[in-house]
């Protein structure tokens, strides 16, 4: 309890539409009766179908950081 684990998760991530496999590293947590899961994974926006985002004056990267944070708890 209270020490951060780090791991590698697997699983189908969906984008628009579009399924993949993924693998990416996380960290997790048990806090109490909760277990608290943060990673990223970079998402390269051609590759999922996501049109460029740049617009006039406004240039922006091939890719993007998806950052999330999910709990886990007993009922």
């Amino acid at each position: 309890s209270g020490e951060v684990i780090d791991t590698e998760a697997k699983g189908d991530l969906t984008l628009r539409g579009l399924t993949k496999p993924v693998e990416l590293d996380v960290q997790a947590q048990v806090k109490g009766s909760t277990v608290q899961v943060v990673g990223t994974i970079t998402i390269e926006f051609d590759e999922w179908g996501i049109p460029d985002p740049s617009f006039s004056g406004a240039k922006v990267e091939s890719r993007g950081v998806l950052e999330f944070s999910l709990v886990f708890s007993r009922a």
